[in-house]
């Protein structure tokens, strides 16, 4: 169970990263009337940053998943 919690905080964690960072690019683009020509930026926020954010919260809900889900913790044996 710990192994499955784990997994799915991660792809949630991914989701939410990757979705959080195209977000930000979208409202600043719009808010500030950024006008990106090429797509470079965009390109960035989607292959680069994205991922990176989104990794990077994977891996810390899916550490907090393991802790949570330990069964040392709830003291089941």
């Amino acid at each position: 169970m710990r192994i499955i919690a784990s997994c799915v905080a991660f792809a949630a964690g991914l989701i939410v990263g990757e979705a959080g960072a195209l977000a930000v690019y979208i409202a600043r683009t719009e808010l500030f009337g950024i006008f990106d020509r090429e797509g470079a930026e965009g390109m960035m926020m989607a292959f680069f940053v994205g991922p990176a954010a989104g990794a990077l919260i994977g891996l810390l809900l899916a550490a907090l998943a393991w802790r949570l889900f330990d069964p040392a913790r709830s003291g089941a044996r």
